[in-house]
């Protein structure tokens, strides 16, 4: 038998009575080195004088095992588990395919689909995310939000910054506002499209700006007009052009 075909604990019986067949080290010191008792050691090598090389291949190597499926039971299984079961994993298919009387452990069932090439076992990766190209022209895609912030370090309350970014050439308009209710982005958005001078609009909004939310962020006993003053100047900050 060809050394490569040979397990490691094998491989280093082998070297370990070669030493011991020239003479060069005993029986007893063979079976330290392999870390069994001295009986176990002449059995070994007993067996490597009597069949050489193939004496030390455990003698169930190439047999099947005692406890294998039977090869008709493997097939209608994953026969089964290509007609109905394709897109199930090898858990749940195990339970499914129990009750209809096809008893197949879950790991037995991985490791045959995997052998088929129905199932991969190794962990799945995430599709890379690649960064999309920029829009062709200008207006013809901006983004809006707002920033919550102290951006006056200390100095007064916190605020918001809201942003308005054209994605075809990265110009940006910004406001300041005391919160993010309903009234700031849409002047945002308002001054911004007229600035672009766009006839029409898609918006998609979060839930900040409809419904429930939006009302319970705009205190009623406070004027409008409060919320919507620029914290930084006019409206000349903008840089739309």
């Amino acid at each position: 038998m060809e050394l490569l075909l040979m397990s490691g604990k094998e491989r280093k019986r082998l070297v370990v009575l070669a030493q011991v067949k020239q003479g060069k080290l005993s029986v007893a010191g063979a079976g330290r080195l392999l870390g069994v008792c001295y009986r176990q050691a002449k059995r070994i090598w007993r067996r490597f004088k009597r069949a050489g090389e193939a004496g030390l291949v455990h003698g169930n190597r190439g047999k099947p095992g005692p406890r294998r499926k039977a090869a008709t039971l493997r097939s209608r299984v994953l026969a089964r588990y290509r007609q109905r079961y394709a897109d199930f994993g090898p858990t749940l298919a195990a339970e499914k395919l129990q009750e209809e009387g096809l008893v197949v452990d879950h790991e037995t069932l991985r490791r045959w689909l995997v052998a088929k090439g129905l199932w991969s076992s190794g962990r799945r990766r995430q599709q890379h995310r690649s960064w999309r190209e920029r829009r062709e022209c200008f207006g013809q895609m901006v983004q809006l939000d707002g920033s919550h912030h102290d951006w006056f370090e200390g100095r007064r309350d916190k605020a918001v910054l809201m942003v308005m970014v054209d994605d075809a050439t990265n110009r940006t308009g910004a406001r300041f506002s005391e919160q993010e209710t309903t009234r700031p982005p849409m002047r945002c958005l308002t001054i911004g499209l007229a600035k672009m001078e766009c006839p029409a609009v898609f918006m998609w909004t979060e839930t900040v700006f409809t419904g429930a939310s939006a009302r319970r962020a705009w205190p009623s006993k406070s004027p409008a007009r409060s919320h919507e003053r620029s914290l930084a100047g006019p409206w000349s900050n903008w840089g739309w052009k």
